[in-house]
């Protein structure tokens, strides 16, 4: 058996954050909703091109959890750092960003709409 990718990660949250993470994903990471499959709940899929990388699952008793649940961050390759770096400041998105010179690349780490930790990676960029 050999893993190839991440397949997905799935939010699952009340309809108000849902809709948050979908504009959030949107404006940001150009994410758009499409087709999903009737599974019986409510939700959203967030495609990047042709593929449904984010998940999310509308649950209204959802809460998040109080103590950290061990899951750090999920993290993206991306290209063209200035233009999301624009993007966070227009959003109002706080964020940190630090070059990794021994892997010649830019972590930018800010927190979505339902409290997930998101690392943006640029390879062969360098934060100004």
């Amino acid at each position: 058996m050999t893993i190839t990718r991440l397949d997905h990660y799935n939010i699952r949250a009340p309809r108000a954050v849902i809709d948050r993470v979908v504009d959030f994903y949107g404006a940001l990471l150009k994410l758009s909703p499409g087709q999903r499959p009737d599974f019986g709940i409510d939700g959203v899929w967030l495609y990047d091109r042709d593929y449904p990388i984010v998940h999310l699952t509308v649950d209204e008793t959802a809460v998040a959890p109080i103590e950290n649940n061990h899951l750090n961050h999920i993290a993206f390759r991306c290209v063209g750092m200035k233009t999301y770096l624009d993007r966070l400041d227009a959003l109002g998105v706080d964020y940190t960003a630090a070059y990794i010179a021994e892997l010649d690349m830019t972590q930018v780490f800010l927190y979505d709409p339902a409290g997930i930790q998101v690392e943006l990676d640029f390879p062969n960029e360098k934060a100004g």
